[in-house]
């Protein structure tokens, strides 16, 4: 598979939704299908998690502390699958 963020974050995304919640199995998986290290997966791992925490704030209205994460790519990209699949819309005008 490519290895891009959106791709990224919606691999792990759809993993979970299919019940896989073991986070040692999920990294292996996106570490063999998008050949990285296992360092890389771990540190981008965090950041989909992050993203994801965001979507729910912006959901429920809450706002986040601004910092150095917001043009995290990996953080955009779950950001932005998590308010299109909590049904936010239009997710686009976030930014």
């Amino acid at each position: 598979m490519k290895m891009n963020p959106d791709n990224i974050a919606e691999r792990i995304i759809s993993l979970w939704d299919t019940g896989l919640k073991d986070e040692e199995k999920v990294m292996e998986i996106i570490q063999s299908e998008f050949h990285i290290s296992e360092d890389d997966v771990e540190w981008i791992f965090e950041r989909i998690k992050i993203g994801l925490f965001r979507a729910q704030f912006k959901i429920a209205g809450e706002k986040y502390p601004k910092n150095n994460l917001d043009d995290d790519p990996y953080v955009r990209s779950a950001l932005k699958i998590g308010l299109r699949n909590l049904g936010y819309k239009p997710w686009w005008k976030f930014w």
